[in-house]
């Protein structure tokens, strides 16, 4: 899971901010932070779509990590790992 998270981070960082992604671990559990805004617009509408993403920030890194098998080609990494989470009880948020 840690792994899809950094993953999505990086494929979906706005670099012309210059931003940099964080992860901070705190004893409620770890945030994962990055440049950019959310564009499915809220983890909501990704989990009730049944639709790959239509438009990807970094299109061409996005490809790259498809060809390398670093992510999937389905863009439903946020939902799977909502639903895992969901299943263990776990608290998911995706904060803007």
């Amino acid at each position: 899971m840690i792994r899809e998270v950094i993953r999505n981070c990086i494929a979906h960082q706005d670099y012309e901010l210059g931003g940099r992604i964080n992860v901070v671990e705190n004893p409620a559990g770890l945030i994962f932070t990055n440049a950019g805004s959310f564009l499915p617009g809220s983890v909501e509408q990704v989990i009730g779509q049944d639709a790959p993403q239509e438009i990807y920030r970094n299109p061409f890194l996005a490809e790259a990590m498809v060809q390398l098998n670093m992510i999937d080609t389905q863009g439903g990494g946020i939902k799977k790992m909502f639903m895992l989470q969901m299943e263990h009880f776990f608290l998911f948020q995706i904060t803007i």
